[in-house]
């Protein structure tokens, strides 16, 4: 276990060295929230439109399980590609937590780029024709359109559960406690006191630990269970990433590690790497501040500087720098209103959205 430790460790250092992005993704150019079968009119091609020339029926990839149709999260235009840097990790998995429903979708899809990228669909069933006039002439013609399958917001937000559930239980069994349990009908959840519980099944009605059989689970203490319950969790997400391999060489040894394939892969290996960071190739660690007005996930390892640095205080847990300051001015603060005889002023400062004070409906 320590020799794998080492061997994260060099890894870590040889990508921040290189300055490694592990994503290169893009972010589109235009964002819509429609119905499935919404068509969109390609514009004509430009200098501002080079590729996106195709008129586009907007499908569900999960039309045929679900009835009517949830909205569907599409996007067209030339995409702009970037590069996810080490020091955003924290940024793009705190809005990935905080998904939860219409508008939280729309924005994290805007500013970080879909999970997966539309998949064209081939089949002679979803082919379509419609019928086009023309605004000036009146002139009609038939066009083809061309199906594609998108996210719909019901499954970006059943994975944003997936992966709260995950991380939260995981970090209370970090801290000693297993919070899990049985429901009426003999499912298990996860019992979350400060917001109400979170069940295992996703807003879909699937049941992500669906491979934990009964017989594993019946009469065993929370203290037992919670593994199985981790386990699955975790291995019914990465089921649905996608990787490719690259190497590096550090200190004359070769150290393979995984390069996600797109941003759904992404996120599944932070959790993966911060749950099971001893294994060889976990470089994507995240620890969670335990600032009590924070709560967000940030990199623990180089390159976050200032402010935004990660501390390992005392008692293990990890505190942004600003976080640790922010508290220290707060209690000398309170220390000299009671020296004084007085009430200290609240000053809440600039709160951050914490991703498990998140989990309510987007507002309609």
């Amino acid at each position: 276990m320590e020799r794998e430790g080492k061997i994260v460790e060099k890894l870590a250092a040889a990508l921040n060295e290189q300055g490694s992005a592990p994503l290169e993704w893009f972010r589109p150019k235009v964002v819509l929230i429609v119905r499935e079968g919404y068509i969109h009119s390609a514009p004509r091609m430009s200098l501002e439109n080079l590729t996106s020339c195709e008129h586009v029926r907007c499908m569900s990839r999960q039309r045929e399980a679900r009835h009517p149709s949830p909205p569907v999260v599409a996007h067209f235009g030339d995409p702009r590609g970037y590069r996810l840097e080490l020091g955003e990790l924290g940024r793009i998995f705190n809005a990935a937590l905080q998904i939860n429903g219409i508008e939280s979708t729309a924005l994290f899809v805007q500013e970080w780029g879909p999970f997966e990228d539309g998949k064209p669909v081939f089949n002679e069933h979803d082919l379509f024709r419609f019928t086009k006039s023309n605004p000036y002439t009146g002139e009609e013609s038939e066009e083809q359109c061309f199906p594609m399958e998108f996210f719909s917001v019901a499954e970006m937000c059943a994975v944003a559960l997936h992966l709260r559930t995950t991380m939260y239980l995981w970090e209370q069994m970090e801290n000693g406690r297993f919070p899990v349990g049985y429901n009426h009908e003999g499912k298990v959840f996860i019992k979350k006191a400060d917001i109400g519980d979170i069940s295992i099944s996703d807003s879909l009605q699937n049941e992500i630990a669906y491979s934990l059989q009964q017989a594993e689970i019946k009469g065993s203490a929370s203290s037992e269970v919670a593994p199985f319950v981790l386990a699955a969790l975790l291995r019914d997400g990465m089921k649905t990433a996608r990787f490719g391999t690259e190497v590096v060489v550090r200190g004359g040894c070769l150290i393979p590690y995984q390069v996600p394939k797109n941003l759904l892969s992404l996120l599944w290996k932070i959790a993966q790497d911060t749950i099971s960071y001893s294994l060889s190739g976990s470089y994507l660690r995240l620890k969670r501040c335990a600032a009590p007005d924070c709560g967000l996930w940030d990199r623990v390892d180089e390159p976050l500087t200032g402010d935004a640095r990660m501390i390992k205080r005392s008692d293990g847990s990890y505190w942004h720098d600003r976080c640790v300051r922010r508290h220290r001015e707060r209690g000398r603060r309170a220390r000299k209103a009671e020296v004084e005889g007085r009430v200290p002023k609240v000053r809440p400062g600039r709160r951050v959205n914490n991703p498990y004070e998140s989990t309510k409906k987007d507002a309609p």
